[in-house]
């Protein structure tokens, strides 16, 4: 590596740990805002390969710590679970993989009963469009509200 290209690694390798002392980040993530820093692809890359060689970033041990915070602080269904993580630069099918195993349909029921029970009555459309813009399912919609008789 001639000596520009080194300090130009130094420098982005620098910035991506700092930004990694922030919160976590995705492969993605980190490639995006280093781009937008003005850093080489390559250099980009070649940081990238070293975070990833000393663990320093791991998009398996991300999606499953945001995925985790999404299902304990928010009411969103799975396939806006699944964009979120998908927003995040998150394989799908890793993405799925992980939606199946944490997310069970009794989980998501209870995160559709969570949401309903904080707004007020309204009508079933309505509530079925909420539910359905939250990206629940639509067997935990129908099974929602086919046992609310209140809608």
């Amino acid at each position: 590596m001639s000596r520009i290209i080194k300090q130009e690694f130094v420098k982005a390798y620098e910035k991506a740990v700092k930004l990694l002392e922030i919160r976590l980040h995705t492969e993605f993530e980190l490639s995006q805002k280093l781009k937008l820093r003005g850093f080489e692809p390559e250099i980009t890359e070649q940081v990238l390969g070293k975070l990833s060689e000393q663990g320093l970033i791991n998009d398996q041990q991300f999606a499953e710590v945001y995925l985790d915070n999404l299902i304990k602080y928010k009411t969103f269904g799975y396939f806006m679970l699944l964009k979120k993580l998908l927003e995040r630069g998150i394989e799908k099918s890793m993405t799925e993989n992980m939606l199946n195993e944490l997310l069970s349909l009794e989980q998501e029921k209870a995160l559709a009963q969570k949401f309903i029970n904080k707004k007020s009555p309204t009508d079933r459309e309505k509530l079925a469009r909420s539910l359905n813009s939250r990206g629940f399912r639509s067997e935990v919609i129908k099974n929602i509200l086919s046992t609310h008789s209140r809608y």
